[in-house]
């Protein structure tokens, strides 16, 4: 029961540090699912998906974030890779 009670006392922590980050202007980074930006993302890996996908966000390692226009922290991302067709495909 302990580890679960220091479970739930650190998400609570987390989410009033993002919530006092947020009154003061400070926002996230939107990741998962925009196009790749390298002025706010950082990638990490890459990863095979349909060609719609391409250069996609697929993944969030960790949050990035952005002060006003100016970036805090970038955004740590998997980014999807349009696999080549083969010819007798």
């Amino acid at each position: 029961a302990s580890v679960e009670n220091l479970r739930i006392g650190v998400s609570g922590v987390a989410r009033s540090f993002e919530h006092a980050l947020t009154s003061v202007g400070v926002e996230p980074v939107a990741a998962v699912g925009a196009t790749f930006d390298p002025e706010l993302h950082e990638a990490v890996d890459m990863a095979p998906v349909e060609a719609d996908q391409d250069g996609k966000v697929t993944k969030e390692y960790s949050r990035g974030y952005k002060f006003g226009d100016r970036l805090l922290r970038a955004a740590r991302v998997q980014v999807g890779k349009a696999m080549a067709q083969t010819a007798g495909e």
